[in-house]
């Protein structure tokens, strides 16, 4: 569909090349001037958004939709403050999948869709803690996936852990080398400090 602005600013770029002398008129001039912001604004629009819609960010939009990290625009907030300085305005009338659209043309825009692409893809392929078995070599494993995770998987996976303290604890008493007194009923945040930290250490080492 041909918007009609785009013969309107045609018809204006040629009668001026036609008639070059009218610009001598300042009260045209101003006009023109106000003319050229106003659709340099317009420009800069339709180029965020050609670039929303390329192949590219098609590719990360579908992979966020398949991900974790779109079923709420905090969500997608988290997501994007992974790879940008700061994530999208949110509006009032923003849903998931309206802001997955607006962080989708911003990534474009900043140029961070090929990392973006790299980041969801290692985060679906990455380590995800897996709790059907929990004797301790079993949990011994899961601190390990624990410490390779990155910030932002730990996150997510941080979120099930802490709502379950009873296994944060046998994790630490499986592991051997962190303390755990049961009568002063230590903090779940500080166990799963004390275990992320272990856990880098085993996976560095390839320990477990």
């Amino acid at each position: 569909m041909k918007h009609p602005l785009a013969t309107t600013l045609r018809e204006i770029a040629d009668f001026l090349e036609a008639h070059p002398d009218i610009l001598s008129e300042k009260g045209l001039n101003k006009e023109l001037d106000k003319l050229t912001v106003s659709s340099k604004k317009v420009f800069d629009m339709l180029q965020s958004k050609a670039l929303g819609f390329s192949p590219e960010a098609e590719n990360v939009r579908n992979l966020l939709h398949a991900s974790d990290s779109s079923k709420t625009i905090k969500d997608l907030q988290a997501f994007a403050k992974s790879l940008l300085p700061k994530p999208p305005s949110k509006k009032a009338t923003s849903t998931p999948s309206s802001y997955l659209d607006d962080l989708v043309s911003l990534l474009a825009q900043k140029g961070q869709l090929q990392a973006a692409e790299s980041f969801l893809r290692r985060q679906m392929s990455g380590p995800k803690l897996d709790f059907s078995k929990t004797d301790s070599d079993s949990l011994l494993v899961e601190i390990r996936k624990l410490g390779g995770m990155d910030d932002y998987t730990y996150k997510k996976e941080s979120v099930r852990l802490l709502d379950k303290p009873d296994l944060l604890i046998k994790m630490a008493e499986s592991s051997g080398l962190i303390k755990v007194n049961r009568k002063k009923d230590p903090t779940s945040k500080a166990l799963l400090t004390k275990l992320r930290k272990l856990g880098e250490t085993f996976h560095e080492n390839r320990s477990i």
